[in-house]
């Protein structure tokens, strides 16, 4: 068996999870990195409108990487147990089919966004004075889904190769161009919401081609994986297997849409911009916690996949360390230093009163949300798509979406931001509930 894959089962497990996690999230950290100076361009070169008309296309943007990465990191968790069992013709065609439906799933949600494009937006909660703006961006943006796509599944089955240091060159390749891009087009060249949406499409078109010479110029375990196929059987499994990882980011879009919606009724369209900042700056502190899941994904899928439990339950307790700590700091840098984060977006007195009160409010029980995160992935990682699957709409369905529904008529833009902290805290509640039973089973194996 190729030798990288081979040191999923040997390498010592905490020099694996760091060789694997390290480059995973560098390369989610640089990625949301960019999604913040994206948001900082468009707020200082633009306005607070321009931040709000970003967030209000979000919902579909999202909703359309949340069914590509449903069939990627499917596909992921199977490939890796394929390559821990030597099922090296089942991996072929995991990756046909991955890469296929991930192709079909851009194209269908490209011409849906041209058809009915400002319809949807103003179904997303955009006010008359900000649809405008936003179909100027949404209709350059549009044209990345297909590659935005490709590259989700193309992703998600490099790291289950073990290449991570390709999905890394990837992200931080097609995030700088996007950065440059947007200095260059919004502030340069004076194009507005249009320059930020064409840097978005050619980084997408860069990180694309890579991915597709990955598989052309033979660095793909699956040698047969780049080429048209769709296995019925085969694709509901991968579908199946992923969609906690669907369910995580397609719930995140309807949340999107709920707070817009909320926020423009009780704030304005600052309130919808104050949330936009809120978005970014989470983001980006929650990436770490993602790439190290990303990480962790390929290592306890192979080992578990293998029967090698003692080795599985050392790589999960060293991540929920590192991502419990993680989660720690960005929670010390909210509560301390919430104006200093806000004026690096916006010089606006009204938008930054509203932000630095509500980012403490949102971020009150953050450091939670690490724990959560890699037990989900877990569940994700050995097979048991319903239970990853529940855990993930534990927060964003179960508790987040209600609290959302319910406490703003008591609260107005205040329960829009105590929601989160009461998701959280449920969610981490919940987490553990089944945490403790599967360490248990774990050690029965040993």
């Amino acid at each position: 068996m190729n030798e990288r894959v081979d040191k999923l089962g040997k390498e010592r497990p905490d020099k694996l999870l760091l060789r694997l996690s390290l480059p995973a999230v560098a390369a989610m950290m640089v990625h949301s990195f960019y999604h913040m100076v994206d948001t900082i361009f468009i707020g200082r070169g633009i306005g607070p409108s321009g931040i709000a008309a970003s967030f209000i296309v979000l919902p579909f943007i999202i909703l359309c990487f949340a069914t590509s990465l449903m069939a990627g990191a499917g596909g992921a968790s199977i490939l890796s147990r394929s390559l821990g069992s030597g099922d090296i013709n089942k991996a072929d065609d995991t990756v046909a089919n991955v890469l296929t439906a991930c192709v079909i799933t851009g194209v269908i949600f490209l011409c849906v966004g041209f058809l009915w494009g400002k319809k949807l937006l103003s179904l997303l909660g955009g006010s008359p004075d900000i649809v405008p703006l936003a179909w100027e961006y949404f209709r350059i943006v549009l044209v990345s889904f297909p590659f935005l796509c490709f590259s989700v599944g193309a992703e998600n089955i490099a790291r289950a190769e073990g290449r991570v240091s390709v999905t890394m060159f990837a992200m931080i390749m097609s995030s700088l161009i996007n950065i440059f891009l947007d200095w260059l087009l919004i502030f340069r060249f004076g194009m507005g919401m249009s320059g930020a949406a064409l840097a978005t499409l050619i980084a997408e078109l860069s990180m694309a081609a890579l991915f597709l010479g990955y598989f052309l110029f033979g660095h793909s375990i699956a040698k047969r994986g780049l080429r048209i196929k769709i296995q019925p059987a085969l694709l509901s499994r991968i579908l199946a297997v992923g969609s906690a990882s669907f369910v995580r980011p397609a719930t995140g879009s309807i949340v999107v849409l709920i707070i817009n919606s909320t926020l423009f009724r009780y704030g304005g369209d600052v309130s919808v911009a104050s949330y936009g900042i809120i978005n970014r700056t989470v983001m980006f502190s929650v990436m770490p916690m993602i790439g190290l899941a990303q990480g962790l994904q390929p290592i306890l899928g192979y080992n578990y996949g293998a029967g090698m439990y003692k080795r599985a339950l050392h790589v999960i307790y060293l991540s929920i360390g590192a991502a419990t700590l993680f989660s720690v700091l960005g929670f010390l840098a909210f509560l301390l230093f919430p104006e200093w984060i806000t004026r690096i977006f916006t010089n606006d007195p009204l938008l930054i009163s509203e932000t630095v009160f509500s980012i403490r409010v949102v971020a009150a029980a953050f450091f939670l949300v690490g724990f959560h995160i890699i037990v989900s992935i877990l569940f994700q990682a050995i097979g048991k798509a319903r239970i990853s699957l529940f855990l993930t709409l534990s927060r964003q369905v179960i508790f987040l979406i209600p609290l959302l529904l319910l406490l703003p008529i008591y609260f107005q833009t205040t329960g829009v931001w105590l929601s989160f902290p009461l998701a959280d805290l449920m969610a981490g509640i919940v987490s553990m509930l089944f945490f403790l039973p599967a360490v248990k089973d774990l050690k029965s194996r040993i």
